[in-house]
């Protein structure tokens, strides 16, 4: 909800995921995913910066693309999608592993995309928004 807030009024800030662990079994609960050229620290980090990432807590994204308006995710273990926007505001949802939608339809600034698979492991994309930024 603050991520929404923030997004709603015109903040341009990247999701991410992080672990407040303090015993063993809590460790690896959520973790950040890049799509970086190579696995050095500064390709990890321009991929991070630049917002080619998405965060997870359990669900594996297969591809995440944007080609105009529209905008893809597909997943090797997502069962239900939902896109996000304004508000918080759920546009679209869809019990599959693959979805596509067109942000030009809604009244919105930004989508997000959440995606939720098996027990209670998600993963959730970067905003895109309307106007590039």
């Amino acid at each position: 909800d603050k991520w929404d807030y923030l997004l709603s009024n015109g903040r341009l800030v990247l999701g991410f995921a992080g672990d407040d662990s303090h015993d063993e079994d809590e460790l690896c609960a959520g973790w950040n995913m890049v799509r970086a050229e190579s696995a050095s620290p500064d390709a990890v980090f321009k991929a991070l910066k630049t917002g080619n990432s998405y965060a997870s807590s359990g669900v594996t994204l297969t591809d995440i693309y944007r080609k105009n308006d529209l905008i893809t995710v597909e997943s090797s273990d997502g069962e239900e999608i939902q896109a996000i926007g304004y508000g918080g505001k759920v546009f679209a949802a869809v019990q599959d592993s693959r979805m596509t939608v067109d942000i030009s339809r809604w009244n919105t600034n930004y989508i997000r995309l959440a995606i939720y698979g098996p027990g209670s492991a998600m993963a959730w994309t970067q905003p895109f928004f309307k106007v590039m930024p």
